[in-house]
């Protein structure tokens, strides 16, 4: 019996392991943003749990790592939201799991949504390519 709950702790163990893993990491790459796109670094660290994502993200032409909100993965998608200013950001990127590469855009909401009540910038917004560390 104890040989039969130790593989059973083992197995239960290994599975919830293997479901934070999958996108769980730190990518880094380049993000084009404002008017004539401009290029800066962009790091992302993600934690995977199931469907949900949680991490940081850094914003364009700045090193500070911001935590992201309403992180979820849907098929071969991400989405988050970063604030910034009273503006929400939208991150959504492809996620090409073989390479573990993310390719996406960012756009402000109040853009998207004009009724949500947040200002609209012009020209904010921007794409991105990162790869896994």
């Amino acid at each position: 019996m104890k040989r039969f709950f130790l593989i059973l702790v083992f197995f239960l163990s290994s599975c919830a392991m293997e479901q934070e893993e999958g996108l769980s990491g730190r990518y880094t790459g380049i993000q084009h943003f404002g008017i004539g796109q401009v290029d800066s670094p962009i790091v992302i660290v993600i934690r995977q749990t199931g469907n949900t994502l949680t991490g940081t993200v850094t914003p364009p032409f700045t090193s500070e790592m911001i935590p992201f909100e309403n992180g979820l993965i849907q098929g071969a998608t991400i989405r988050f939201d970063r604030k910034s200013s009273g503006i929400t950001f939208r991150y959504e990127a492809a996620i090409n799991p073989g390479q573990f590469t993310l390719q996406g855009g960012f756009e402000p909401l109040g853009c998207i949504n004009p009724g949500s009540g947040e200002p609209c910038w012009s020209d904010s917004d921007g794409s991105f390519n990162a790869t896994k560390n």
